[in-house]
């Protein structure tokens, strides 16, 4: 198994991609756990290792529309990325080359190299990555080391979230369940599925990751075949927010190479990103009756709502009146009307209030 190689490399969303590709197909994902935890006691940073990988990440903001998402992303929507790590060996000067294009590392001080290239559609990235022979390879010594493998063309199915609409509020302590559109033509020979569950903040900013499915630890199994996965209750919880990513994958992944003393991995993979919605507390939430809005200066203002019957308050904000995020939560004011200061923090921010018995 070499999915440990690349936790301390891949520190954009190709990440979680990676390590749940090479650890499916490194073996069966149940038989193969061990007390630790399914990681290989081996020293997997022996080997000298250069990763290729062609990225695209997506949002997903209702029912039918899944778009490219450069925000997700940090930059642009779609990338390719090249990982060379020379493990024991003597190895300098790593480059990978196609049809007389030749792709090249900068310099680093570093024992791992990598670098990126953005793409702004998927079409460029087809164009820039296309299909055909790669080459990989480094210089040992003086020796060239070089071994060839083929990539098809980037044509994964984009994943989809197909019950989003039953995901946008949760009961408080019951089990739910994520389904998508079935991964086309997966198998279990190259092909790979991750769902991750992140609680984000306010700003949509990672806290912790709550749930991710393949889990070994906890003997999670989730196959590229599936199409939809049980999350247990308990896992979300009033008050905050989160969101899901599902990863679809398909890699070159080998165990044996032409070449031992270089290993050349490839992977496709498509990432979407879809927000969760609130959990409710078990009895009946309202929209709140906003009485006033009175302007307080330097773009603050205080707000009240009616809030008569009710023990809370919840106010959420968002930037285009789909995804909506917690602002704040306080106990319901006496008399039935509740007060409260709000500060936008961008220049157009939308606020909505309701009530919880």
């Amino acid at each position: 198994m070499r999915t440990a190689l690349f936790l301390f490399v891949l520190t954009s969303f190709q990440f979680c991609a990676t390590v749940s590709a090479h650890a499916q197909l490194a073996g069966d994902p149940i038989a193969g756990i061990d007390e630790n935890c399914g990681n290989n006691p081996d020293d997997p940073e022996r080997e000298t290792v250069l990763f290729l990988t062609r990225f695209g990440v997506f949002l997903q903001s209702s029912a039918p529309q899944v778009t490219p998402d450069s925000q997700g992303s940090g930059s642009s929507p779609f990338s390719a990325s090249m990982v060379f790590s020379p493990g024991t060996n003597s190895a300098t000067a790593p480059l990978i080359r196609r049809a007389g294009v030749v792709y090249s590392f900068p310099e680093t001080t570093y024992r791992t190299y990598l670098t990126d290239f953005a793409f702004e559609t998927e079409a460029a990235l087809a164009a820039g990555f296309p299909a055909g022979s790669y080459s990989a390879e480094y210089n040992s010594d003086g020796s060239i080391i070089s071994v060839s493998r083929s990539m098809a063309e980037f044509n994964l199915p984009t994943p989809t979230i197909s019950n989003f609409d039953e995901l946008q509020s949760f009961p408080i302590g019951q089990a739910f369940t994520i389904r998508w559109r079935p991964f086309e033509n997966a198998n279990s020979t190259d092909s790979t599925i991750t769902l991750r569950i992140e609680e984000i903040d306010d700003r949509g900013g990672f806290v912790k990751t709550v749930f991710i499915a393949p889990d070994y630890c906890k003997k999670i199994v989730l196959q590229p075949t599936d199409a939809e996965i049980a999350v247990p209750a308990a896992i979300l919880q009033p008050g905050k927010k989160y969101q899901g990513e599902l990863f679809f994958g398909r890699t070159g992944y080998e165990e044996k190479t032409t070449v031992p003393s270089l290993l050349f991995d490839t992977l496709d993979s498509k990432q979407t990103r879809f927000p969760l919605g609130r959990v409710t507390g078990g009895g009946t939430e309202s929209p709140a009756t906003v009485r006033s809005i009175v302007p307080a200066g330097d773009g603050k203002f205080t707000l009240t709502v009616d809030t008569p019957g009710a023990s809370s308050v919840i106010v959420e904000t968002s930037v285009d009146l789909k995804i909506w995020s917690l602002y704040a939560r306080m106990p319901a004011g006496p008399a039935g009307v509740t007060t409260f200061d709000v500060t936008p923090s961008e220049r157009t921010r939308f606020y909505r209030a309701r009530t919880s018995p």
